[in-house]
């Protein structure tokens, strides 16, 4: 019962936070975008786990230099310590968590969740947001609350622990009250003053994040805050990508699975861990509990009595009930190729 009680408050607290949003407003002052930092190592290590994640899932197996390697390098950097900085943990959560997913690596995942447990404790900012060193008392980055709001989805999709969805909404509930720029995106520091830098790179990153929230919650709040960036973004040239980028995070459409089944039952397990690997771009993998409610945000009209089912939904439709491994593994080959797989973007 007390992590539930922690999932309303958490849930509740990042609702309650609601700036007002004025896309009517004058768009702020486009400074020069801040300079790239350099790749740490970490993140390199983490983009060659992401994409040894991305073979692992379409062929099912991936040379050690690619995967293996790669992992045990980016394992042992994630140290928690004065020296781990915030976006790199959350980068390297992502990864792992993809690797996880990818090859059924249960250590992978268990360092994940270990880096974002010292994340929690060591950068939050009051339980919410994130910043370099956890010190309420300097400003605070918009991209060390967006880093890590990635790495609670990414835990969240590879768990099915509504705990994490959570503890990303009071993240995202922070952002919104922290960076909101005073017209249309995000601000990149929270420090009080008329012309704190806007970065296209950083609200890219807002946006995807948002939208990916705002769909798996079915808060509105959130998808409504991914256009707020989407439109500052609009209105100016997208010479680097990002305005295509974000357009298509906010319009996306990706495969919904819906696990349903005890989350202590092996069985479900197996077919949470089956959909997990399934070789699709972009998905949104949900696990219903019949025995709690509070970690089904999405209305989706799937039966919650019988024995351990996924179904694939796409909108409020979803096909015949998938009940062996065999069968959810059988659904890569069937929507692989079709633009569903890939996250349509027909609008939602």
């Amino acid at each position: 019962m007390g992590v539930w009680v922690s999932v309303l408050a958490l849930t509740m607290a990042a609702l309650a936070q609601d700036p007002a949003i004025d896309d009517g407003a004058e768009p702020p002052v486009a400074l020069e975008e801040p300079a790239a930092p350099a790749v740490s190592p970490i993140q390199s290590h983490a983009t060659d786990l992401n994409l040894a994640a991305q073979e692992q899932a379409r062929s099912g197996s991936t040379t050690p230099s690619k995967g293996h390697v790669a992992l045990s390098a980016l394992a042992g950097l994630l140290v928690a310590g004065p020296d781990l900085s915030t976006r790199d943990a959350g980068a390297g959560v992502v990864a792992l968590c993809a690797w996880s997913d990818a090859a059924g690596d249960s250590a992978a995942l268990g360092v994940a969740i270990a880096t974002a447990e010292w994340a929690l404790s060591d950068r939050s900012l009051d339980g919410n947001g994130f910043s370099e060193l956890g010190d309420p008392t300097q400003p605070a980055a918009l991209a060390d609350s967006v880093a890590m709001g990635q790495a609670l989805l990414a835990l969240h999709s590879s768990t099915g622990d509504p705990v994490w969805l959570a503890q990303a909404q009071a993240t995202a509930g922070f952002v919104a009250s922290r960076f909101l720029s005073g017209g249309p995106g995000f601000a990149s520091e929270s420090a009080l003053g008329a012309e704190r830098p806007v970065s296209r790179a950083e609200n890219r990153d807002t946006v995807v994040f948002m939208s990916t929230l705002g769909r798996r919650t079915g808060e509105p709040r959130w998808s409504g805050m991914a256009r707020h960036g989407l439109a500052w973004l609009r209105a100016s040239p997208d010479a680097d990508g990002a305005t295509a980028d974000a357009a298509r995070a906010v319009e996306l459409r990706p495969p919904h699975l819906v696990v349903v089944g005890p989350t202590d039952d092996l069985a479900t397990q197996a077919l949470y861990g089956a959909a997990r690997a399934l070789p699709l771009e972009h998905r949104w993998l949900e696990w219903r509990d019949p025995q709690v409610w509070l970690n089904s945000p999405s209305a989706v009209p799937v039966p919650l009595v019988g024995p351990p089912t996924v179904w694939l939904c796409d909108g409020m439709d979803c096909g015949e009930p998938l009940r062996t491994v065999d069968d959810v593994t059988n659904l890569g080959a069937v929507i692989g190729d079709s633009p569903l797989a890939q996250g349509d973007t027909a609008a939602e």
